[in-house]
């Protein structure tokens, strides 16, 4: 069995880890929020593009700021974002197999171009 090496950030640690790499972040209590509700995880999918190209370490492209992730494409953080609250309101709430099953629907509709990551609803937070 493998095991995680990593040890866990705070949120204060991952915005000084995402500044040490090039982010600029205008707004850290936005950004911490941000993190907080998205997760590290989730968001780094969205960073990949603005990371210089060819180099093992991720470094992001000079002048590449936190609103470009977020703006790039935002309606996949706002299902997030209305599942995790949905959650805590409705624990029994029905909406996310709902949505993936209407999503299902409409093959010809870019997800990719909605900031659906690939896969995305195999991941058991859509379950």
């Amino acid at each position: 069995m493998n095991s995680y090496l990593k040890p866990p950030l705070s949120l204060d640690e991952q915005l000084a880890l995402l500044a040490e790499r090039g982010l600029l972040i205008d707004d850290d209590a936005r950004a911490r929020h941000y993190l907080a509700n998205i997760s590290y995880f989730r968001l780094s999918a969205y960073t990949r593009p603005f990371y210089i190209p060819d180099q093992d370490e991720h470094h992001f492209i000079d002048g590449t700021r936190f609103e470009q992730v977020l703006a790039r494409k935002r309606l996949y953080f706002l299902l997030v974002i209305i599942e995790s609250l949905l959650t805590r309101v409705s624990p029994d709430s029905a909406w996310s197999s709902r949505l993936v099953t209407l999503l299902a629907k409409y093959p010809h509709i870019s997800l990719a171009h909605m900031g659906m990551p690939r896969n995305w609803q195999q991941d058991p937070f859509w379950q």
